[in-house]
């Protein structure tokens, strides 16, 4: 059974958001239900809260509507043409070339809605709605994965980055973190190669970089030396200059959090053979 992540601080089950999911109608409900807290807030202020930089909460809502349908379509189209694809492959019809959803569509649907919805948490971030702020990020996070399972590219991480990382330091348990993980490593793979070199200012705090480490600090506390060494050679292939700084602070980690033997073994084979590799 697949394990899902819940909602921080939301206890009950009717609040929860699920975020390893790509179903439309999830998004829409938690959207609908935030927007509608957003824009009331935003009209007892009497639009003194008034934000310049993004439009007002109502367009928002209309225009997150209109591109949740969009996605909608988008689903069914794909779902219909890899049940006609199944159907094709079962009939051993010959070579006729499988269908797909346009990547560019997805690409450009999908990171339009993350920026509505971008400009969304910036509303209830500026209107002092963290409960409201956190579930945006988490349909973020959903319609990043809608987008990485639909074969399109992300242009936009830091929210995702963020909600993320709130999830990981809330859970300790081994099936959380290995589906974490997992996840991550789908929207690493999804990640616009000019988000993946975008270095021009060399900043560590950059969210791709971030994406990986986090993946690998996560890899490491669940304890799990199959997924370690898998995590470990992406994080090698992703961000090789960072590696190194990440299984030096790692051994660190090893001694100050007391880690398991076979943990710190893997860790430190991976600290001595990047720094072999530096060094010759």
């Amino acid at each position: 059974m697949t394990t899902m992540f819940e909602s921080m601080g939301i206890d009950e089950m009717q609040n929860a958001i699920y975020i390893n999911s790509t179903e439309i109608k999830s998004i829409c409900e938690v959207v609908e239900k935030a927007t509608k807290n957003i824009i009331g807030v935003y009209r007892q202020c009497n639009e003194k809260a008034y934000h310049p930089n993004v439009i007002s909460p109502d367009h928002l809502m209309t225009a997150l509507y209109k591109l949740l349908d969009v996605m909608a379509g988008y689903e069914t189209e794909y779902d219909n043409r890899l049940s006609n694809s199944l159907i094709v492959k079962q009939q051993a019809t010959a070579t006729e070339p499988e269908h797909s959803t346009d990547v560019q569509s997805i690409t450009e649907v999908g990171n339009h809605g993350l920026q509505l919805l971008e400009d969304l948490r910036e509303w209830a971030d500026l209107l002092g709605l963290a409960h409201e702020q956190y579930q945006i990020r988490a349909c973020m996070v959903i319609i990043a994965l809608w987008i990485a399972r639909h074969g399109g590219e992300l242009n936009s991480l830091e929210s995702i980055v963020t909600t993320l990382s709130e999830i990981a330091n809330s859970t300790d348990e081994y099936e959380m973190l290995v589906e974490l993980s997992c996840l991550m490593g789908e929207l690493i793979d999804a990640v616009a190669l000019d988000v993946k070199f975008d270095f021009k200012n060399n900043d560590p705090a950059s969210p791709w970089r971030l994406l990986n480490l986090n993946r690998g600090i996560i890899a490491t506390r669940s304890h799990d030396i199959n997924i370690m060494e898998y995590v470990f050679e992406e994080l090698l292939h992703n961000i090789p200059e960072d590696a190194q700084m990440f299984f030096e602070q790692g051994m660190q980690q090893m001694e100050e959090l007391d880690y398991p033997d076979h943990v710190r073994a893997v860790v430190s084979r991976y600290h001595k053979k990047h720094r072999q590799r530096v060094l010759h």
